[in-house]
C-alpha cells in the first residue's frame, strides 16, 4: 500500500530528516520539504511513528482510501533535558508545572541493568487548549479503559512525554518502581461544563505507541500547581516512563453526516475537533453519501472538511453539536475554488568575476556572472 505525509511543526514549519518507521524498521525520511512517502504492507498500515532528535515521539493513526493513505503529522520540540543522579532522589518541575519524583536508584536501561550516575531528563508538556499545538498530542484520541472497554473516544485535559536517558538510550523504572508524576490541567471544565475542582479524580492513559492507542492504568487526583496555567495538575502514580495523558472517555453520540453540493467523483476527507473550552478530542476520516462520525457528546465540534474533485476542491465547515445518541448532519460545501495563480517579476543584473585556473594562467578571463533576481511576489 502506498502511504505519502507531510511533517511539520506547530508553527507550520516543515521537517525533513524525519525517520518515519514501523516494528519492521525505518520505511522512509522526509525530504527538505517535509514530504514521505513510502510502501507498507496493508496489515501493518493502522499505524506509523515518526522520530527526529530534539522532538517529541510521534505516532499517527493511518487512514486508508483506495488502497493508498495521506497523512499530515505535527512533531513538537522536546524540552531541553536536565542532568539529575539516579543515586539519588529525584523530585523535578518543568514548564506548565509537569512534574514527576522517584526514588533513588529506580531507574534500569532497556536490557534491565541498573543505572548509576547522571541522567539526563526531559519533560515535554502539550498544551492541548492551543489549537496548533493540540497537533503534538501523539496517537489517536480512543483507547481503552481500565475495565479493558474499548473507548472509542477520550478527551484531553493535557499530556505530557517523560524521558529519561543516558548517553543518548532511554531509561525507565525497573520491576517494581514507580514515580509519582504531574500533568497539568490545561483546560479547566469538564465535558458538561463544571468546572475542574482540587480534589477531583480524573483517568490516567498512557500512549501504546505501537498502536498508537492509549491505555488507561490508573486513576489520579486534581492537586493545586501554582506553574500550571490553570493552577491545577492530576497528580498520580505510574510505573514507566512514556507519554502519559489525563483524560476522561465521554458520552458518546453517532453523528451521520451527508455531504452535499459535491460532484459524482468528490473524495471527501474530514477533520473534527472539540473546541478549547472543554476537554480536548480530535479525528480525521473520509465521507461518503452518509457517513457516521462517533464524536463527544453534548459539546461543540469544529467539522472541517476538503473534497477534491476532477474540477478542482470543494470546501465546508461548521460547528455542530450532538445532544443525544444518535444525530444527522448535511454538510453543506462550496465550490470548485478557482485556481490561485501566483507571478514573480524581477530583473536580473549582470555583472564581471575573475575567474582564474591554476592548472593554465594564460586562460585566467572576466565572466559575467548573473546575480539572483529579487522583488515581491505580486
Amino acid at each position: 500500500m502506498s502511504v505519502s505525509g507531510l511533517v511539520r511543526t506547530p508553527e507550520r514549519m516543515v521537517l525533513e530528516n524525519v525517520e518515519v518507521y514501523n516494528a519492521d524498521g525505518i520505511l522512509a525520511t522526509s525530504d527538505s520539504t517535509g514530504v514521505v512517502s513510502f510502501s507498507v504492507e496493508a496489515d501493518k498500515a493502522s499505524s506509523i511513528r515518526l522520530r527526529k532528535s530534539a522532538y517529541a515521539a510521534q505516532t499517527v493513526m493511518l487512514e486508508i482510501n483506495n488502497g493508498r493513505a495521506d497523512f499530515s503529522a505535527t512533531l513538537g520540540k522536546r524540552n531541553t533535558p536536565v542532568t539529575v543522579n539516579a543515586d539519588a532522589a529525584i523530585d523535578i518541575s518543568g514548564i506548565s508545572g509537569a512534574a514527576v519524583s522517584l526514588a533513588a536508584g529506580a531507574l534500569v536501561d532497556a536490557s534491565g541493568n541498573p543505572v548509576t550516575g547522571a541522567v539526563q531528563l526531559s519533560i515535554t508538556p502539550v498544551d492541548v487548549s492551543d489549537d496548533d499545538e493540540l497537533g503534538v498530542f501523539p496517537g489517536a484520541f480512543a483507547g481503552t479503559d481500565i475495565d479493558g472497554n474499548a473507548a472509542p473516544v477520550i478527551m484531553s485535559y493535557g499530556t505530557v512525554e517523560y524521558q529519561f536517558s543516558q548517553n543518548g538510550n532511554e531509561l525507565n523504572l525497573a520491576d517494581g518502581q514507580s514515580a509519582t508524576i504531574e500533568i497539568p490541567v490545561f483546560i479547566a471544565n469538564h465535558p458538561d461544563g463544571t468546572p475542574i475542582q482540587i480534589g477531583d479524580t480524573g483517568a490516567l492513559w498512557y500512549l501504546n505507541e505501537t498502536s498508537g492507542q492509549w491505555v488507561q492504568e490508573n486513576v489520579g487526583t486534581v492537586v493545586a500547581s501554582i506553574d500550571a496555567p490553570t493552577g491545577m495538575a492530576l497528580q498520580a502514580t505510574v510505573t514507566h516512563f512514556s507519554w502519559w495523558n489525563h483524560d476522561i472517555a465521554p458520552q458518546l453520540c453517532d453523528l451521520t453526516i451527508t455531504p452535499s453540493g459535491l460532484p459524482d467523483d468528490a473524495e471527501v476527507g474530514l477533520f473534527a475537533r472539540t473546541q478549547n473550552d472543554r476537554p480536548r478530542s480530535g479525528s480525521t476520516t473520509f465521507l461518503d453519501s452518509g457517513t457516521t462520525v462517533t464524536m463527544p457528546r453534548g459539546v461543540d465540534v469544529y467539522l472541517e472538511s476538503t473534497a477534491r474533485a476532477s474540477d478542482g476542491l470543494y470546501r465546508a465547515s461548521t460547528i455542530d453539536r450532538c445532544d443525544g445518541e444518535a444525530g444527522s448532519l448535511v454538510l453543506d460545501f462550496t465550490g470548485p475554488e478557482s485556481p490561485v495563480i501566483f507571478s514573480f517579476t524581477g530583473r536580473v543584473k549582470p555583472y564581471f568575476i575573475l575567474e582564474l585556473d591554476p592548472a593554465d594562467p594564460s586562460n585566467t578571463h572576466w565572466a559575467v556572472q548573473r546575480a539572483r533576481p529579487s522583488s515581491p511576489w505580486s
